[in-house]
């Protein structure tokens, strides 16, 4: 454990003596005795800082208000108030401080009453002889009891701090006995616990009956290790439960599990270690909750199985393609042709298939960014009409795109709305008959640009609709139908990227349009 420098370090000269003027450089001193106090700061000098003087007890308190006082020298008797009742008004105001009571010999008593209330030190008004030697000692034997004073706060606010920092820890923390007891736990885990089991008290809880409850192996496993006597004692597992929301619903929850050991209680005899070890009496047991860690890797190992899935059908049609191309190309003008669109339309496939898992990918990670900027509509749209008709034409579905008018800009990114543009039309063309129809039309629509998608296809029945968004949600109807079961996911994704929105509109036998809006930029641009 890393510490800060030792206090009394700042307090110490070149030859590593105290250095008691810099410890206590502004000194407080109330006697009402003017000679007296001639004499004690004259004694002072060299010993202690600055030495500011009050001949009452209440100019001494005032005095103390006013500026920053490191230790008040005080004599019992004062004609406006008892040493007593300046000692309890100081500890109200500054409990820390240091007071040396300053005391005739026939006042010994009340001396010994002062040092009851609160006083540090004393000292007997001896003005005669080394008045400065006793000062000196006297000054020397207080900084030492600050100093030590000091190095407790600091301790004391280490440990604040660590049980701070343990309490607010993201990871659940608990202080474990031999049997698994629970002896301390942090915030984190006390929320662990109740969301298994939100009816029985923490303060019984023993681990291991806990995690049996969920998965026996691991609590046989934990409870083996917790009669392991070595000192180094480093163990871990996962732990995978299913916990239910308020709402009923259930999920899976996993958390990562580790345990090690912590020496206590004084050395012991060990043979093995060849002396003196630890006697290992509590374990430290962290979870560390991994659900977001797993569903990335479900989500990965998802991705590399569509991956290799779907792209299987569209390079082995290319491929296919190729080689009737090059064994009997320049016979069949038409045969050619009609290869040539099979191979276009399969490239446009794979690619969208690519496209699909690298933005699902991006989305996932969190690092979606759109960058927005004005472009004319038209163009756009006229460019993803002539991206997709190979595969339209390779199933012979009339695909068209309404006209635009040259003064309608639509405020988005380039390659993000490319992307929607061609999830829509190539899901459209991929779920439409052979012979079907597609269309793509815009208009603008209160202040937005609103682009459709509309297809004569098979349409959607309405207790499956809520599913599309979804990632890798694919209907059951159309399962044999290539696909990521990603581009209704991505879209939407973009959309809201883009603060816009994405609709659907579909009859079972009559067909499916899908509208995304795009809302305006802040300065469309001049006509």
């Amino acid at each position: 454990m890393y510490r800060f420098e030792n206090p009394s370090r700042h307090f110490e000269s070149d030859d590593q003596q105290l250095d008691t003027a810099e410890l206590f450089s502004s000194v407080l001193l109330i006697e009402d005795d003017r000679s007296h106090a001639t004499l004690i700061k004259r004694a002072l000098n060299g010993v202690v800082g600055a030495v500011r003087h009050e001949s009452t007890g209440r100019a001494g308190i005032d005095a103390l208000l006013e500026s920053f006082t490191e230790l008040v020298l005080c004599d019992l008797n004062l004609p406006d108030m008892t040493g007593i009742q300046i000692i309890a008004e100081v500890r109200r105001l500054r409990p820390h401080l240091p007071i040396i009571v300053l005391t005739s010999s026939s006042k010994l008593d009340d001396a010994v009453d002062a040092m009851r209330e609160g006083a540090w030190d004393f000292m007997l008004k001896q003005l005669s002889g080394d008045l400065h030697g006793q000062m000196e000692l006297i000054v020397r034997r207080t900084a030492e009891r600050k100093l030590q004073q000091l190095r407790e706060l600091e301790v004391r606010a280490e440990r604040d701090a660590f049980w701070a920092a343990a309490d607010t820890a993201q990871d659940g923390l608990a202080i474990l006995g031999d049997e698994g007891g629970v002896v301390f736990s942090n915030t984190a885990f006390h929320n662990f616990y109740h969301s298994l089991h939100p009816s029985e008290e923490v303060d019984r809880l023993n681990i291991v009956d806990l995690l049996a409850r969920h998965n026996f192996s691991v609590a046989r496993d934990l409870h083996r290790e917790l009669n392991n006597r070595s000192v180094d004692v480093l163990w871990s597992s996962e732990l995978e439960t299913e916990v239910t929301d308020r709402q009923g619903a259930s999920r899976k929850q996993y958390h990562e599990l580790t345990l090690s050991a912590v020496g206590a209680g004084g050395p012991t005899q060990n043979a093995f270690l060849g002396g003196l070890a630890p006697r290992v009496r509590y374990r430290v047991f962290w979870l560390r909750d991994i659900t977001r860690r797993k569903e990335q890797e479900r989500f990965q190992r998802d991705l590399l199985s569509t991956t290799t899935h779907d792209l299987k059908g569209p390079l082995n049609a290319i491929l296919t393609s190729a080689e009737l191309m090059g064994e009997y190309g320049g016979k069949d003008p038409a045969r050619d042709s009609e290869l040539l669109t099979r191979m276009s339309s399969c490239a446009r496939n794979a690619i969208n298939i690519i496209d699909e898992l690298l933005s699902a990918r991006r989305i996932q990670d969190g690092v979606l960014v759109v960058k927005p900027r004005w472009y004319r509509l038209d163009e756009i749209l006229e460019d993803a009409v002539l991206d997709y008709l190979p595969m339209a034409k390779s199933k012979e579905i009339d695909f068209s795109g309404r006209p635009v008018a040259p003064d309608v800009y639509i405020y988005a990114d380039r390659l993000a709305l490319n992307r929607v543009l061609g999830n829509l039309i190539s899901n459209a063309i991929k779920f439409t008959q052979k012979g079907g129809k597609v269309e793509v039309s815009a208009a603008e629509v209160d202040g937005a640009v609103r682009i459709a998608v509309r297809d004569n296809g098979a349409g959607i029945e309405a207790a499956a609709r809520h599913k599309l968004f979804e990632r890798f949600s694919r209907l059951e109807k159309h399962s044999e139908v290539e696909g990521t079961g990603l581009g209704l996911f991505v879209t939407k994704n973009i959309l809201e990227a883009h603060n816009g929105r994405v609709d659907v509109k579909s009859a079972v036998g009559t067909g499916t349009t899908f509208y995304v809006t795009f809302p305006n930029g802040p300065t469309p641009p001049q006509p």
